[in-house]
């Protein structure tokens, strides 16, 4: 009994956090990765894998007033807790008003 329960946790350790069990159509190919309308916020201390930004980075754009990433929460009828979907599009053109609020207009092309 006690060889099953080592046994167990060891596979349990193995398993790599940063590799999906099951990924996902737009994380297979750098050329599918735009397929994705909405992304799931990352669990707390995980990082966005198209964009590198912290969850709490990501939970700071979508709970500022005015938001300044869109968001939605899906949840169940009844449930109590749901899951925070970002939209893509809403995150990039932020990340792009950035850079060119930052360049200050200028073009490198």
């Amino acid at each position: 009994m006690t060889t099953r329960i080592v046994e167990r946790s060891v596979r349990r350790r193995a398993k790599s956090k940063t590799e999906p069990d099951n990924p996902t159509p737009e994380c297979e190919g750098q050329d599918q990765t735009d397929l994705a309308e909405w992304i799931r916020l990352p669990a707390p201390g995980d990082r966005c894998p198209r964009t590198g930004l912290s969850s709490g980075s990501l939970n700071d754009l979508v709970f500022a007033k005015p938001p300044e990433v869109k968001s939605i929460v899906l949840k169940m009828p009844g449930a109590k807790r749901g899951v925070r979907l970002i939209q893509l599009q809403s995150l990039r053109d932020y990340l792009e008003g950035l850079l060119i609020s930052q360049m200050g207009g200028q073009d490198d092309e």
